[in-house]
């Protein structure tokens, strides 16, 4: 098995690389990420200046997502809840912010995050 790394920087065995998924709009606080796992570049409903993400959806149990902001002037606050096992909530301040999640499910869970300034 050989050692690849995505585009988050993290190496898994035998894994393949995240594929970058691009802009995802929030709609009521939910994030749609039905076209797999990957890197997606979440941005708020209506680009307004803040929003929250409360769910995501469109996984299956496993499959992981990176989340990360699409535009450094509007900012989406991930936010700990029923549907998110994140340990606080998580603002994607810069554009080098950044989370990762796995699903269970209905639920997402916290693997990692970075707040890069």
């Amino acid at each position: 098995m050989g050692l690849w790394l995505s585009q988050t920087g993290d190496a898994a065995e035998g894994g393949a690389a995240f594929v970058e998924r691009g802009q995802a709009i929030l709609s009521s606080g939910v994030l749609d990420c039905s076209a797999g796992p990957g890197v997606y570049l979440v941005d708020t409903e209506g680009a307004g200046a803040t929003d929250d993400l409360t769910q995501v959806i469109g996984l299956t149990v496993g499959q992981e997502v990176v989340l990360k902001a699409y535009n450094a002037a509007r900012e989406v606050i991930i936010k700990a809840g029923a549907n998110m096992d994140i340990q606080f909530d998580f603002p994607l301040t810069t554009l080098k912010s950044s989370m990762k999640l796995q699903s269970k499910g209905v639920e997402m869970f916290e693997i990692s995050r970075a707040a890069v300034r």
